[in-house]
């Protein structure tokens, strides 16, 4: 038998759940206070221009997702199918 940590894993602890735009606003909503929300942020390089993704972890609040990622200094823009972000200003946790 091959070693696959997802399957040992899985009987341990849920999976990810994983969501685009709308979806992943419902998701961060019903999250438990205190929980780890792990975003993963795609954004071009400014030395290469190349897509990179970067992984940030935020804690879920009582709030409403929008309210959730403003007290982490990140400004979501709900386009369609995506989320889209302002860049960050200095002085915010992620700069």
């Amino acid at each position: 038998m091959l070693f696959r940590p997802d399957f040992f894993l899985d009987q341990v602890s849920e999976k990810y759940s994983s969501a685009n735009g709308s979806a992943a606003v419902r998701l961060i909503a019903s999250a438990e206070t205190g929980e780890a929300i792990r975003v993963i942020i795609e954004s071009p390089d400014f030395d290469t221009g190349a897509i990179q993704p970067t992984m940030i972890i935020i804690p879920a609040s009582e709030q409403n997702a929008d309210a959730n990622f403003s007290a982490q200094g990140l400004n979501i823009l709900p386009q369609d199918d995506k989320l889209t972000m302002d860049e960050l200003f200095p002085s915010t946790p992620f700069f």
